[in-house]
């Protein structure tokens, strides 16, 4: 199976480590007590090892916000899922080098989005206009 991220603007990405979350808020009997809130994707990337600085220059600037879409592929390359996000911050980021693991580079980020789609059934935080 392998994933890529796509961003409007920036370099397709090989993902090599992904996670992302939606919750409720539960009352003392299980049940949900409030609206699912969530949409934050946190992403481990592969470097392209050539100075390209496209997603920390995206977290420097707080008020970008971006679309973008995570595809899965089977092993044979067809279409699994995809992923699409709407108007997105990226939230967090960090760059690690890694010596002992033949020099590897990876860039770790999580993107909070406003709305997250997964086969046509999408989730939209309730944010209010900034």
């Amino acid at each position: 199976m392998a994933v890529h991220i796509e961003v409007d603007g920036l370099v397709a990405r090989e993902v090599m480590n992904l996670s992302y979350s939606l919750h409720q808020e539960i009352d003392v009997e299980g049940r949900p007590s409030a609206v699912t809130r969530g949409g934050q994707i946190h992403l481990t990337v592969k470097s392209l090892n050539d100075g390209n600085t496209e997603f920390f220059e995206w977290v420097c600037d707080p008020y970008t916000t971006k679309n973008g879409t995570i595809k899965f592929e089977k092993r044979d390359g067809t279409p699994m899922k995809e992923l699409k996000f709407e108007d997105a911050y990226l939230t967090e980021y960090e760059e690690v080098y890694d010596s002992i693991d033949a020099g590897s580079q990876v860039e770790e980020f999580t993107i909070s989005a406003k709305k997250i789609d997964i086969g046509g059934i999408y989730h939209e935080n309730s944010w209010a206009d900034v």
